[in-house]
This record gives C-alpha cells, sequence and structure tokens, in this order.
C-alpha cells in the first residue's frame, strides 16, 4: 500500500509562478491545488485540509469590474 500524498494549497496570483511549483512539487509526489487570491485561497484550504499552505505575501489586489 502506497502512503497517501500530501497536500498543499499553492496562493499565487502569478501565473508563471504557480506553474513552476505545481511542475515541482508534482514531481516529487505531492498534491497540489491552486488559487489565484486570498478569497480563493482561504476557500481552497478550508475544503481540502491541505498539510501545507504556500502563500505570496506581496498578493495584488484585484479591481472589480
Amino acid at each position: 500500500m502506497s502512503e497517501p500524498k500530501s497536500v498543499i494549497v499553492a496562493i499565487e496570483d502569478d501565473p508563471q509562478i504557480r506553474r513552476f511549483l505545481r511542475t515541482g512539487l508534482e514531481s516529487h509526489g505531492f498534491r497540489i491545488h491552486e488559487a489565484d487570491t486570498g478569497k480563493l485561497g482561504l476557500t481552497e484550504a478550508a475544503n481540502r485540509k491541505p498539510d501545507l499552505v504556500i502563500l505570496d505575501l506581496a498578493l495584488r489586489r484585484r479591481r472589480r469590474s
């Protein structure tokens, strides 16, 4: 029986950095869920119960249209 994969939520607004994190972490056997806003990140963290949250401390605030 294999060990369950550790779950990570990455909250990052830059798509290139998210892609870099996803590629690197998945190659090491982690399961990663992504969010591009703090609000979505909180939802992902509440629903996924991750082992680790990677948070961009400089998230840009999006303007509402």
